[in-house]
């Protein structure tokens, strides 16, 4: 399935959606206090309004939550992970410690500073968007955005 919009030569291909919706997506979980989990959790994405996502209006798509596993390997070897193909884009969320930018000058031996972050990797008709959300912090990091 993908997302209806113009096919007017300026019009925005549904690709151009990847970003927004991961940024929408990702808010939608903060705003739920979805608590971090070691297990990768997949989504199905029904766009509803598109042009909503930037405003992260709520309605401007539907989440629909497919299934969970401790990798994406083994979620799509779930026997209802097949069904997420039935939506506009497939969502995966996973929590990792990620990596952060430090002014002090680290020591011999010493491992770098580490947060908790949630990542949202969106996949929408070809397109790829992922970002990321620390701990404790307001903004959203966006990590890649590519069609």
């Amino acid at each position: 399935m993908t997302i209806a919009h113009p096919s007017h030569p300026s019009a925005p291909g549904p690709s151009s959606f990847a970003l927004p919706l991961a940024r929408w997506f990702e808010a939608r979980l903060h705003d739920a206090a979805v608590a971090h989990s070691p297990l990768v959790r997949m989504y199905g994405i029904d766009v509803i309004d598109p042009a909503m996502l930037d405003r992260f209006a709520p309605d401007a798509a539907r989440p629909q939550f497919v299934a969970e596993a401790p990798s994406i390997d083994r979620l799509r070897r779930l026997p209802g992970s097949a069904s997420v193909h039935q939506h506009d884009a497939i969502a995966f969320v996973s929590t990792r410690w990620m990596p952060v930018d430090d002014d002090r000058p680290s020591r011999p031996g010493e491992f770098g500073r580490r947060r908790r972050a949630r990542v949202v990797h969106i996949v929408l008709d070809g397109a790829v968007a992922a970002v990321a959300r620390f701990d404790a912090a307001d903004a959203v990091v966006v990590l890649s955005s590519a069609a």
